[in-house]
């Protein structure tokens, strides 16, 4: 019989300009999307600010993250993570970033200058479409999708995500900063300052990284 194997997902907030370690923690996530704000936060508490500014990659993308972060006085900067609306590998649908969002009367235009509408509502998140007859007599619906009409979503922190849209297009070097960071604290890891860890084990209190300086 195969004994089960636990994963853990070790988190760890660098300071950029000194390439030390502010804290780390260790959870049982399965991935980096609600470690954001937490890491975050232990890193404004070490540091004793009032306001704070982080970096993270891609993988942290998440719309409560980035609302909780900016109603903390926390400036992130992360990469939205979107996906495509295609229907294959090759074939690639207009972006819902081409429709553009009415707020006075919460409805989307299409490209083609045609509302969506309101559907339904799941979660916090908003559903919208458009009519039947405006896709089937649409000359760009090929370019738009294959089925009888086209639907867009809406996230329940929609302005959070498209802040942070703003935020790293208006700062790229952000990332180019991290980056740089990063590669310094990895090389001071492989050089020997990182005990090795167990890969499994019973309890997470015992997963708990053990730095050794030399």
């Amino acid at each position: 019989m195969r004994t089960p194997r636990v994963g853990y997902n070790v988190q760890t907030a660098l300071d950029a300009e000194h390439c030390l370690i502010l804290h780390h923690e260790v959870t049982q996530d399965s991935d980096d999307r609600k470690q954001l704000e937490p890491m975050a936060k232990a890193a404004k508490e070490h540091l004793q600010q009032d306001e704070l500014t982080v970096a993270a990659d891609a993988a942290y993308s998440n719309g409560k993250q980035f609302q909780v972060c900016d109603d903390g006085s926390i400036t992130a900067y992360v990469p939205p993570n979107r996906s495509i609306n295609s229907s294959g590998e090759e074939k690639v649908f207009f972006d819902r970033t081409l429709f553009a969002y009415d707020a006075s009367q919460d409805r989307y235009q299409c490209p083609a200058g045609k509302w969506l509408t309101l559907k339904q509502t799941s979660k916090g998140d908003r559903i919208y479409q458009a009519a039947v007859s405006d896709c089937a007599s649409c000359p760009l619906k090929a370019q738009c999708n294959e089925a009888k009409r086209r639907y867009v979503s809406r996230h329940a922190h929609e302005e959070a995500f498209e802040r942070m849209e703003r935020r790293m297009q208006a700062h790229p070097e952000m990332m180019v900063s991290r980056r740089s960071s990063w590669s310094i604290r990895s090389a001071t890891l492989n050089n020997g300052y990182l005990a090795t860890r167990a890969s499994c084990c019973d309890s997470l209190r015992v997963r708990e990284p053990k730095w050794l300086w030399r």
